[in-house]
């Protein structure tokens, strides 16, 4: 190593971070073979909240010696590397050298404060290279075997990296069934002739899986035009439909959402005074294109605002015969009509 980090490794023993306890390190003799490889344990989240990989640490060390310290395939010798949190804004590492027998020869603790695992890199670093020095890696000289004995068998150290099972992830409880009801009431200036007011009331179900589904009543009851002094025509129209409401938004106390669906109904037309005096029932079909907006008073009460475009799918025009024999036209639906409705209404989910 340069002399920067043997600098650095100066101050990494006697940094009060860092905790060593060495004194049972042992240290090679002149009479032992060549410096062993060492087997690295490692004990963390690897690659997580940017904590070094085991890879890029045996890299690292291994460029920092000068040759290649860690065995492959494994051998008994063995440097343990523990990283953890520490504090929410700490993290720690343990580094154990140990023999095949458990026997540890050293220990050092690292401590770097900080939310970013990366201020551990190169202080671990330094103190796997100080520990996996050549002179710091041959065991401690067994006891001398019997005069003329077998030497004691070579030691082949290992390479093993553990890594923790990662956490299962507890499944999200079910979502519960939801529904409501509510009555209101409505008034447009499209569904009959001038200004018309009806009511509505609805029933909503929103399924663990779907959006809210919708389906209502709606009538609009009465609402007469003047032909001419002595005659008048009589309009009511009444529906049902079915929607689904998907919702935008949904806190607290409100909830935004949107509905697309469609209406079936009844347009009545009764003459009275006219030519020939007779009632007229046709069917009606239209689309519909709503934006609403809910919000509780107390639960489970809420109050709900629409806001609807109703295209029609098939426009109907009623004539009448005029004084002159002519016929002139008292009411045609729009094309595209248009209704408001403000409801009370009652949430449960089960």
């Amino acid at each position: 190593m340069t002399g920067g980090v043997f600098l650095a490794a100066t101050l990494l023993l006697l940094s009060p971070g860092v905790a060593a306890q060495s004194g049972s390190v042992p240290s090679a003799d002149a009479g032992s073979p060549g410096p062993e490889r060492v087997n690295l344990v490692w004990l963390g989240p690897p690659g997580i909240h940017d904590c070094p990989t085991p890879e890029s640490l045996r890299a690292a060390v291994e460029a920092d010696v000068g040759r290649p310290v860690f065995a492959d395939p494994p051998g008994p010798v063995s440097l343990r590397v523990a990283v953890s949190a520490a504090s929410p804004s700490g993290w720690r590492a343990t580094l154990h050298l140990e023999g095949a027998d458990g026997q540890r020869w050293g220990e050092r603790t690292l401590e770097a404060q900080g939310p970013s695992c990366a201020e551990l890199r190169e202080p671990l670093e330094l103190a796997m290279a100080l520990m996996v020095d050549p002179d710091l890696l041959t065991p401690p000289a067994p006891d001398a075997p019997p005069s003329g004995g077998p030497p004691p068998p070579p030691v082949v150290p290992r390479l093993v990296i553990e890594n923790p099972k990662p956490a299962m992830k507890e499944p999200e409880p079910p979502r519960p069934t939801r529904y409501s009801l509510d009555l209101g009431a409505l008034a447009s200036t499209t569904m009959l002739p001038g200004l018309a007011l009806g009511a509505e009331i609805g029933a909503e179900v929103t399924p663990p899986w779907f959006v809210p589904i919708r389906v209502r009543l709606a009538a609009f009851p009465h609402r007469e035009q003047a032909v001419h002094s002595s005659a008048a025509v009589s309009f009511s129209t009444g529906y049902a439909g079915l929607a689904v409401c998907p919702e935008l938004d949904r806190g607290r106390f409100h909830v935004i959402g949107v509905c697309v669906g469609g209406d079936v109904g009844l347009l009545r037309a009764q003459g009275r005074g006219t030519r020939p005096e007779r009632t007229v029932t046709r069917l009606t079909a239209d689309g519909v294109g709503a934006v609403r907006a809910a919000f509780v008073v107390r639960s489970p009460w809420l109050v709900r605002a629409t806001a609807s475009l109703l295209p029609s799918l098939g426009p109907d025009r009623f004539l009448v015969e005029a004084e002159n024999g002519s016929e002139e036209l008292v009411f045609q639906r729009s094309p595209l009509a248009w209704a408001l409705g403000l409801a009370i209404g009652w949430e449960v989910e089960r």
